[in-house]
């Protein structure tokens, strides 16, 4: 009979030792229910060519600058590129006068009368993503049946319309203008291969010879010391043409005219001038504002002082004569000692302390007391015999 009294107490110290620790090291640490929206992005924009763009685009605007957008004719080639982190293909679609408020297969010559459906990836145009997140396309408008007026091309991280929304869906897009009047041949023949017709024209760079109008700032949101390991964040204004807000970074051991800031290991990855994939990009929104949060915890830089470049165009800090910029400094230094563990927080915050004393005990509690219920088993054993 004491044995098995010994026996049923014992059993009834594991069982309670058991529950009160946790199935996984982070079954107390849960995320928002449902399901999560895809994360990335999608970025679209021109290669800008001066035969498409309107009289005056480069001259000086100061203050509120309108955006410039592009006309295009039948017979003409507009160049498409981008990022997109979302998904691996990028599928493109139209929308714009006469054609159907969902979109509308930009491949086809006749837009009006073919509609994407979302969820056929067929009624879309496709790029295939490559491992930098870059994407292209030419988009060959010969016997294009558009009506005259105003389009925007949408790039989609997902073979779906604007009946879908963008919580499942990320996009980009694209403004431009379509126009029926006539061509010469040799005018649509330089929009995309040599001048001939007009060199005067044609052959006149978009950067280099002209300065680009307009304005880019850039600051940091809350203090410039920063601890590696911190998310940064950074917010600027954006005036010039394009609609993109290219970002680099320089500082100890990083390359002379930048380094790729997105990248986890700046000092390895310098940013190539003209290359836009080698900058971090971000989309301008329509009143001119712009903003991007640096996560630091897997970023390889030295502590010391930096600077934060943002340029309206995809230009290394050896080239930027003719472009709007930006800068702004920020001290990064090692992580203190205290920050290595944060503790409190999390009882605090997520385990308030009146829920604590209504559920079960804590790991910490249930272990000790197990162990004392055997020991005193044991002892009542000892004097029993």
């Amino acid at each position: 009979m004491t044995k098995q009294l010994m026996l049923t107490l014992i059993a009834i110290a594991l069982v309670v030792l058991i529950a009160g620790i946790p199935a996984s090291a982070d079954s107390g640490w849960s995320g928002p229910e449902g399901p999560t929206p895809p994360g990335g992005f999608v970025s679209i924009e021109p290669l800008l060519d001066p035969a498409h763009l309107p009289p005056g685009w480069d001259t000086p605007c100061y203050g509120e600058c309108p955006p410039l957008i592009m006309t295009f004719s039948p017979g003409d080639t507009f160049e498409l590129k981008g990022q997109n982190t979302a998904s691996d293909t990028t599928y493109l679609f139209i929308i714009g006068p006469g054609l159907d408020e969902n979109g509308a297969q930009i491949q086809n010559t006749d837009p009006a009368n073919s509609p994407v459906e979302s969820g056929n990836s067929a009624t879309f145009a496709k790029s295939a993503v490559r491992n930098d997140h870059a994407w292209s396309w030419a988009w060959d408008m010969t016997g294009s049946l558009l009506k005259d007026g105003t389009y925007e091309v949408i790039a989609s991280s997902h073979p779906n319309g604007l009946d879908t929304g963008q919580a499942v869906t990320a996009r980009g897009y694209y403004k431009i203008k379509f126009k029926n009047s006539l061509r010469t041949t040799g005018t649509s023949t330089a929009s995309t291969t040599a001048a001939t017709s007009a060199p005067t024209t044609i052959t006149k760079p978009v950067v280099t010879e002209t300065a680009m109008p307009g304005e880019v700032t850039i600051l940091v949101r809350g203090s410039q010391d920063c601890i590696l390991g911190d998310e940064i964040n950074f917010t600027g204004t954006n005036t010039a043409p394009g609609w993109k807000t290219y970002i680099f970074i320089t500082g100890p051991g990083l390359a002379e005219n930048g380094s790729q800031i997105q990248s986890t290991d700046p000092k390895n990855a310098p940013v190539v001038n003209d290359n836009p994939v080698t900058f971090k990009q971000m989309d301008v929104q329509g009143d001119h504002t712009w903003s991007w949060r640096w996560g630091t915890a897997s970023t390889k830089l030295d502590p010391g002082t930096y600077t934060i470049w943002a340029v309206g165009g995809p230009r290394d800090a050896g080239h930027l004569e003719k472009i709007p910029h930006g800068t702004v400094s920020i001290t990064l230094k090692k992580p203190a000692g205290s920050k290595a563990a944060p503790v409190s927080p999390v009882p605090t915050t997520h385990v308030p302390s009146e829920t604590a004393t209504t559920t079960a005990p804590s790991p910490g509690f249930v272990l000790p007391a197990a162990l004392a219920g055997l020991g005193a088993v044991a002892l009542f054993m000892n004097r029993r015999h």
